[in-house]
């Protein structure tokens, strides 16, 4: 699209989308870039249904930390995407997100129920973690060219240049919290200025 980037993030799977974009990530033809896209959803289905009903909820009006301060700990929920100061996602078993919706909007804050309920992605359980694997395993990932900088929303920090490390993180960022903010912000505090998500198209 005519962008040049120094450096480059994702959010939860655009983490695949950054690392394309980096040239990390190459593909023969337009049919091997889809069998990767869909590669997780594919091995998922080999997997049985959850014991437990999955979901995730949108709060708006407060950020990750003022959320998790009104979820019970011991429940099977936590904040599983951290966007910005005033919106994040929770995601768990079912009947503790609509809890924690309730909760929360009890405070008078925006609680959105529960889009997903099913093998909800980035929720306190394991199950796509495998099948990313698997799906992962099976794509080549050179390693990383020195010139560019690629920052993980599972760690907030940038990548390592080991292949290996690299699949790890990826399958791992399917069930671990996405930590968009907190990436930015690091990214912010290592020098970068000026962001873009796609051209702008009042620009010459």
């Amino acid at each position: 699209m005519g962008l040049e980037a120094d450096v480059f993030a994702g959010h939860s799977n655009g983490e695949h989308a950054a690392l394309m974009a980096a040239g990390v990530m190459r593909f023969p033809d337009m049919a091997a870039l889809c069998a990767f896209v869909c590669g997780v959803a594919l091995e998922a289905e080999h997997l049985p249904a959850p014991a437990v009903s999955e979901a995730v909820a949108a709060i708006t009006g407060l950020g990750a930390t003022a959320v998790e301060a009104l979820l019970d700990p011991a429940a099977p929920v936590l904040v599983a995407v951290d966007n910005c100061p005033t919106q994040c996602l929770i995601a768990g078993h079912a009947v503790a997100v609509d809890d924690a919706v309730r909760s929360v909007a009890g405070k008078g804050r925006g609680a959105h129920p529960p889009a997903v309920r099913a093998g909800a992605p980035h929720a306190p359980v394991r199950r796509l973690v495998a099948p990313a694997r698997v799906a992962l395993r099976r794509r080549g990932h050179r390693a990383y060219h020195a010139a560019f900088t690629r920052y993980s929303c599972l760690t907030a920090a940038r990548y390592g240049t080991n292949p290996a490390e690299v699949r790890a993180c990826l399958a791992e960022q399917w069930s671990g919290r996405v930590r968009f903010r907190e990436m930015v912000e690091a990214m912010y505090a290592d020098g970068v200025r000026t962001f873009s998500s796609r051209p702008d198209p009042t620009a010459g």
